[in-house]
């Protein structure tokens, strides 16, 4: 009886099991694919008939499903961090584009602690005040920008900002920065003028827009802090497969 309430109760919510929201017709695929897939004759068979070449991040190949048909109630985890990874980033994009973006940013800053205290210990010396500063600002600015092009792609009928063209990238680089003070009005007004010369092609609008974008150097230092990070945790050697 266990999947039948499954499906009843993804069918309800419009969720998978894991809180993950369906769009569209998947909100009765889905759950009808995920009734099936709980009955252990079919899953086990869609683990043999899903294994991927090299594996996934969870065990799969004949004994994974000879385990999963005979109820052994165990799942080896091949990859923990990449299994959770993966999770998060499913998490990610059932998120409407505002709310996905205030994720990453909380997620940032939750994380940020416990890295900085990493790179106390491996560098012998805490992150300096005035770059950590600097991190901080930058964390809040990305938020600040990818709210401001999720609503401004909203207002003009897009599903993205990169989806737009190129003119409405630029004028909305111009708005952005003049709204937050990192150029000035003269400046603003020098960008609108140069937009309107006659000839402009596709190609060119485009390198307007990211140098009207890139001119604050908004995510230079979350870039850069990254990059150190992946430097402190590198990847582990995995064990090699049977």
């Amino acid at each position: 009886m266990s999947p039948a309430f499954g499906l009843a109760g993804e069918l309800l919510s419009g969720q998978s099991r894991y809180g993950q929201a369906y769009r569209g017709s998947e909100r009765l695929t889905k759950p009808i694919g995920e009734l099936f897939g709980r009955f252990a004759p079919y899953a086990a068979y869609r683990t043999l008939r899903s294994s991927k070449k090299g594996g996934g991040t969870m065990e799969q190949g004949p004994m994974a499903a000879l385990k999963q048909f005979t109820g052994v109630p165990t799942v080896k985890l091949l990859d923990p961090k990449k299994t959770a990874a993966l999770g998060m980033k499913d998490y990610e994009q059932a998120l409407s584009m505002p709310d996905e973006i205030k994720f990453r940013h909380d997620y940032t800053l939750q994380q940020l602690p416990q890295q900085l205290k990493e790179y106390a210990q491996k560098s012998g010396a805490p992150l300096p005040g005035s770059t950590l500063s600097a991190l901080r600002h930058d964390i809040e600015a990305v938020q600040t920008r990818d709210l401001y092009m999720a609503q401004y792609a909203h207002a003009h009928g897009a599903n993205s900002f990169k989806s737009l063209p190129s003119m409405n990238r630029a004028q909305a680089g111009i708005a952005f920065m003049l709204q937050h003070k990192y150029v000035s009005p003269s400046q603003a007004q020098q960008w609108t003028n140069a937009l309107k010369q006659p000839g402009l092609t596709e190609s060119d609008l485009t390198t307007a827009a990211n140098d009207i974008w890139g001119t604050p150097g908004i995510g230079s230092a979350l870039n850069e802090w990254k990059k150190i990070v992946k430097e402190m945790t590198p990847q582990p050697a995995l064990a090699a497969r049977p």
